[in-house]
């Protein structure tokens, strides 16, 4: 079985390390394995340096702390800035129009070729 993404917020290391060994115990219990190459951890800090004592583990493995993060199509910064997220969905949308520009031309050329 495959479980798509799951997130959990906590305001602490030590609350935050409690939910991931609620997970752990949860999953063991319905034979579900997570991915610790794919789990990320994000501080946000709002300016704020992050302390070195902060570490994370699951089934024994240490989780790597990351700067930013994409969860459903949405990307959250350390930094709590709302800047990397429009950027991403800017270089998303022209994608998105040049590619329906450019279906509308080979519709365009299409069409003509048949008049």
């Amino acid at each position: 079985m495959f479980a798509d993404d799951v997130a959990s917020i906590a305001d602490t290391v030590c609350g935050s390390q409690r939910q991931l060994n609620v997970l752990q115990i949860f999953c063991k219990d319905n034979l579900l394995n997570v991915n610790t190459k794919e789990t990320k951890i994000v501080i946000f800090r709002n300016g704020a340096r992050p302390s070195s004592k902060g570490k994370w583990f699951y089934e024994g493995n240490e989780l790597l702390i990351e700067q930013s993060f994409t969860y459903v199509g949405i990307t959250f910064s350390s930094a709590l800035s709302l800047n990397r997220m429009a950027e991403d969905n800017c270089v998303k949308r022209k994608r998105a129009l040049n590619s329906i520009l450019a279906s509308i031309n080979i519709f365009n050329i299409y069409n003509n070729s048949y008049k």
